[in-house]
């Protein structure tokens, strides 16, 4: 078992984040364009979550940013986890629910 997110492997790190994130509902061009930017910090979030400012509150935008920190980033603050195959797994999770 991975003793940390980046050793998870890609589809159940990928799996984590539509799961955690779902309790927020975003749309699914929302969750698509967090997984390929993988936007680090609220203010990457204004061009990525419509409205973003009268949908969530700031404690809910700051959870949005620490899941995609937790499970998308390598953990630093300006550098995406570079190994991550996420555009062929992305076009596979949000495929298997027929939505």
């Amino acid at each position: 078992m991975p003793h940390s997110t980046a050793e998870m492997p890609v589809d159940a790190r990928l799996r984590a984040v539509m799961e955690r994130l779902s309790k927020y509902e975003l749309t699914q061009a929302e969750v698509l364009m967090i997984l390929n930017l993988r936007p680090q910090g609220d203010e990457a979030l204004e061009p990525i979550i419509e409205e973003k400012d009268t949908r969530f509150s700031k404690a809910e935008l700051q959870d949005i940013s620490a899941i995609i920190r937790e499970l998308l980033t390598d953990g630093s603050s300006d550098e995406s986890a570079a190994d991550m195959d996420v555009d062929k797994a992305v076009v596979v999770h949000l495929g298997e629910d027929g939505s």
